[in-house]
């Protein structure tokens, strides 16, 4: 009886696979542009100027009023990444390929 339904499920679950691969082949035939949209060039060159600062991504997607997510993507673009307890400057140095020299 189990293997009865099991074959049911696993015909329309391909019939699901087929209708959705369909209907994205057809999106894309009549130029509609999948996927996640990107940010606003602005907004990335916003995130980049606040990273640089020495702000967080949590407090830059505050005061520009964007996810999380796209400050992330934004720093990770730039290579601007900070690790614990690590100051701007440092941060600014090793995006940049420079060692911090102990003076």
């Amino acid at each position: 009886m189990f293997g009865i339904l099991g074959v049911f499920a696993e015909f329309e679950r391909s019939i699901i696979q087929e209708r959705v691969k369909a209907g994205l082949a057809r999106a894309r035939a009549h130029g509609k542009k999948l996927g996640r949209p990107k940010a606003d060039t602005s907004v990335e060159e916003r995130i980049r100027q606040l990273a640089a600062q020495g702000m967080g991504k949590v407090k830059i997607a505050k005061i520009l009023g964007v996810g999380v997510s796209v400050t992330q993507r934004g720093r990770h673009r730039t290579g601007i990444r900070r690790r614990s307890g690590e100051d701007a400057e440092s941060a600014l140095n090793a995006a940049a390929g420079r060692e911090e020299l102990h003076t």
